[in-house]
C-alpha cells in the first residue's frame, strides 16, 4: 500500500484535502478509536458528507474513484 499512498500525489490534480500516513502500532489508541481492525485502512472524512472508511489495498482504479466520490464530489 506504500506505493499506493504515494500514487495518491499522481491521481489528485487538486490540493483540497490532506493525506496522512498513521502507524498503527505506534499509534494504538488513534487506531482505536477509528475502528482500525486491518491494514491497509483508508478513512476518508470529507468537508460534508459522511465519513468512509475502505479496508484493504485499493487497485489505483477504485482508490481514484473513491476519491473522486468522496472527497471531490464528482
Amino acid at each position: 500500500m506504500s506505493s499506493c499512498y504515494d500514487c495518491f500525489y499522481d491521481l489528485i490534480t487538486c490540493e483540497c484535502f490532506y493525506i496522512y500516513k498513521i502507524n498503527t502500532e505506534e499509534e494504538q489508541e488513534l487506531a482505536a478509536a477509528f475502528g482500525i481492525r486491518s491494514i491497509p485502512t483508508l478513512l476518508f472524512i470529507p468537508m460534508e458528507g459522511k465519513p468512509q472508511m475502505a479496508q484493504g489495498a485499493l487497485p489505483k482504479a477504485s482508490l481514484k474513484e473513491a476519491i473522486d466520490k468522496v472527497m471531490l464530489g464528482k
